[in-house]
């Protein structure tokens, strides 16, 4: 289920909380619950898509490569998640390896055929595609944990 380069470790290895990346650090200049729509949109243009949740709104950036979600009565993002595509190649890693060295220790948590490898450390939810080696990046989300 991992890629053989990087290092086995476990979700609830403690060793992994205060290492390298926290979700105060955000992802592309954006930090959840702390980062408005607004704010996302100063950044990176204006707001593409819009996908209605049971709970809140999804709305797409940078032709969908960049979604932010905020839940109903909130002012702030809940979720911010980064797309493998043309406009986000600069903002995301490439694969495994390079996120590791960029995000600290990732815990390989589930393998899918059709969902892909997941990788995670507390607020962040890596995606990459099982069928390369190093394993590529599909899609990055993160969230806050507190």
């Amino acid at each position: 289920m991992s890629d053989p380069d990087l290092p086995s470790v476990d979700l609830f290895d403690q060793s992994i909380e205060g290492s390298g990346w926290q979700w105060r650090d955000g992802l592309c200049g954006l930090v959840p619950g702390v980062s408005s729509l607004a704010e996302a949109e100063k950044l990176f243009g204006p707001v593409c898509r819009v996908s209605e949740l049971a709970n809140g709104v999804t709305y797409d950036l940078l032709n969908g490569a960049l979604r932010v979600t905020l839940l109903h009565g909130e002012v702030t993002l809940r979720k911010i998640a980064l797309q493998n595509k043309p406009e986000s190649h600069a903002l995301l890693p490439q694969d495994i390896i390079e996120a590791a060295a960029r995000f600290g220790k990732l815990a390989a948590t589930k393998l899918d055929r059709f969902e892909g490898v997941v990788y995670e450390r507390p607020g962040m939810r890596i995606t990459c595609d099982p069928t390369l080696t190093p394993t590529k990046v599909l899609n990055i989300e993160i969230f806050a944990t507190d």
